[in-house]
């Protein structure tokens, strides 16, 4: 019996002169043929089948075995796994009972009346739909951002993978993630921190020498937990400095933990 899957694989902290090898070790697993590569950073996906009964862990498994084998060593071996066979699939099937409470016959003549070239189709929103950042979340997502290069050892990072770890970083809630991911690719875009390059070697860079100024704000809660940090003093008497400074906003003299 076989599933269909779309599995991926990222691979960090490994032995660059044996990339080559972790890439053939890797696709003797799984058909992965297209690699984004970015210093310590590698990663690709495919879609294929799992056989014999072997399940996603135990492939996983054998996947990253045969990755920190031909390392030598261990490095970070992440694997996702997207079962394709059946995915969450629901089925609604409205009546006519449903249709008049709807009123579609009321609302016809409003929608006639929209100018030539409009239609009631729905446009999914883009980023340049999105609210821009304010203050606040920009330092924070400034510096999750930021802090993604030195922690990966990469020049590049792929657009959406950066949406996806900022939005993790500021611990988005799931059902704020669609709006909240358009604002934060709204601000990557625009922000005078990164540039972003099309192509095949493209992604968004880190420019250099435009690190984020990141200004401490009275009274304003930590992004990531929710809370205010009170905990840091100095002894100036402000007792508001944020829990991520270095020092004191006030007085500038090193925060005290």
């Amino acid at each position: 019996m076989s599933r269909y899957y779309d599995m991926s694989v990222t691979i960090t902290d490994f032995n660059a002169e044996r990339r080559e090898q972790l890439m053939e070790a890797a696709q003797q697993e799984w058909s992965f043929t297209d690699w984004y590569q970015e210093g310590n950073y590698i990663s690709a996906s495919a879609e294929d089948n799992l056989c014999g009964g072997e399940g996603e862990e135990e492939f996983a498994e054998r996947l990253t075995k045969a990755i920190w084998k031909a390392n030598g060593a261990f490095c970070g071996v992440d694997v996702q796994a997207t079962y394709l066979d059946e995915l969450p699939c629901e089925q609604y099937s409205l009546t006519k009972e449903d249709y008049n409470k709807m009123g579609i016959d009321r609302d016809y003549d409003r929608l006639r009346e929209y100018e030539d070239g409009e239609t009631d189709d729905y446009t999914k929103p883009t980023w340049e739909d999105a609210e821009p950042a304010n203050e606040v979340q920009a330092k924070a997502w400034g510096e999750i951002a930021s802090n993604l290069f030195d922690e990966h050892k990469v020049r590049a990072i792929n657009l959406n993978a950066m949406i996806s770890m900022v939005s993790y970083g500021a611990n988005i809630r799931p059902e704020n993630y669609d709006r909240v991911s358009l604002q934060i690719e709204r601000f990557i875009r625009e922000s005078s921190l990164f540039e972003l390059r099309k192509g095949k070697d493209g992604g968004v860079f880190r420019k250099p020498g435009a690190l984020l100024e990141l200004k401490p704000m009275l009274g304003v809660p930590d992004m990531i937990t929710g809370k205010l940090a009170d905990d840091h003093t100095c002894g100036c008497g402000n007792t508001q400095c944020n829990k991520t400074e270095k020092s004191c906003w006030k007085c500038g003299a090193a925060i005290k933990p």
